[in-house]
């Protein structure tokens, strides 16, 4: 009984072991950023024409995406304005049948 006692502790020791080297590994690995350069200034061509390009990419993807969101934006509220509705009218449902239930039995 005494041996079996052992290599239960003796597992559970080694299986605890290998989960904490196996914690460690995983997430006590930091690896700090690597040494940068200096940023260089870009020529102010190349600056004009990536915020001329952003521009141009705010104005064509935004009304698009605005309204396709602000459409399922809408529907996720009236969708959760109705589930509260529904659960005070049932919940006031139960409320007054439990009390018609409660004054038949006086």
């Amino acid at each position: 009984m005494a041996a079996h006692q052992q290599r239960r502790t003796l597992g559970a020791t080694l299986l605890a072991a290998a989960a904490l080297v196996l914690l460690r590994s995983c997430c006590c690995s930091f690896v700090g950023a690597p040494p940068q350069a200096a940023p260089r200034a870009a020529p102010a061509v190349q600056q004009v024409a990536s915020m001329a390009g952003a521009a141009a990419f705010s104005l064509v993807a935004d009304p698009a995406l605005a309204s396709d969101y602000d459409d399922r934006q809408g529907t996720a509220a009236l969708a959760l304005v109705g589930v509260c509705i529904l659960g005070v009218v049932v919940s006031g449902i139960f409320f007054a049948v439990g009390k018609t239930m409660v004054e038949k039995d006086d």
